[in-house]
């Protein structure tokens, strides 16, 4: 899937349930984008295969070292992965 397919997939597969989502794209060999709702703490990541999944009680500062990091894709192994309750949206 081409870059822009996979944020398209994304965004039509979470609109229907808010227009609050705002994608940010990441550099990485594995993830896409992430979208992150402040006040419902929740993290939305597309993986470039076209995969969402959305990751719920995400604190802020996980958003933000998430955005900050070096490396994406580590960090969100590292951070994000197992340490929270998800569910796949595609």
């Amino acid at each position: 899937m081409e870059y822009q397919e996979i944020l398209d997939a994304a965004w039509g597969m979470i609109s229907a349930t808010s227009n609050k989502w705002v994608f940010e794209p990441v550099s990485s060999s594995n993830l896409a984008a992430a979208a992150y709702d402040r006040s419902g703490k929740v993290l939305v990541v597309a993986f470039l295969d076209g995969s969402v999944y959305m990751y719920a009680d995400v604190p802020l500062r996980v958003w933000n070292g998430l955005m900050r990091a070096e490396s994406h894709g580590s960090y969100f192994y590292w951070n994000v992965r197992l340490s929270f309750e998800y569910a796949r949206i595609d």
